[in-house]
This record gives structure tokens, C-alpha cells and sequence, in this order.
């Protein structure tokens, strides 16, 4: 989103889908789980987090603010730290909320 969000490039975009990709396949070995579901969730947990980037990034651009606050000078803000992290664990929560039968798929159910 150039617009946006000019820093931005697709290089980087990639690099987050693929590193997040290895961390869900990292994170089905740890499990001893199916990799497809984790490489997916992987993948899809990074698509909500740059949306949460870009939709904040927006946001300002919207109502001509550069730092969202004072705390972390130089860095935008405390949002520009947290936004895509925020938008992801609300995508995971949302997505695990809705889903019959997805933890187990992941091996996140608790044994009785």
C-alpha cells in the first residue's frame, strides 16, 4: 500500500510469510502435530498481522499523525510496536473461537 505505507515492500512481505510459515512447521515438530494446518496458520497469522500494520499505518495517514505517542521515540509509537502483533492474536483467537475440531487438528487439546 503505497499510499500508506511507502516503506513497505514485498520483499519483506514475503520474508514474513515465509518465516512464519517455518515457525508454524517449527511449531508442528514441537507438537509432533500435522505441518500443513501449522504451516497454513503460519502463514495465514502472518497475512492478519501485516493487514493490522497497514490498516494502523492508514489510520494515521487518515488523521495526519506521525507517532502515535511519545514513548518510543523515533519509532512511531507504542501501535506501530504492537499493531500487527495485536491483529494477529485477535485473527487467532477469532479463528480458534469459531473452528469445531481445530485444536485438536493442531495437537493444542488438553489430554483429560
Amino acid at each position: 500500500s503505497p499510499k500508506d505505507s511507502p516503506s513497505k515492500t514485498w520483499s519483506g512481505a514475503i520474508g514474513a510469510l515465509i518465516c512464519s510459515g517455518l515457525c508454524g512447521l517449527i511449531a508442528a515438530g514441537l507438537l509432533d502435530a500435522s505441518r500443513l494446518p501449522w504451516l497454513l496458520g503460519g502463514v495465514l497469522i502472518s497475512v492478519a498481522s501485516q493487514w493490522g500494520d497497514l490498516f494502523e499505518s492508514s489510520l494515521k495517514r487518515k488523521f495526519g499523525v506521525k507517532d502515535t505517542s511519545g514513548i518510543v521515540p523515533g519509532h512511531g509509537g507504542v501501535m506501530d510496536r504492537v499493531d500487527g502483533f495485536g491483529m494477529a492474536c485477535a485473527f487467532a483467537v477469532v479463528v480458534l473461537s469459531i473452528s469445531i475440531g481445530l485444536t485438536s487438528l493442531l495437537g493444542l487439546d488438553t489430554p483429560a
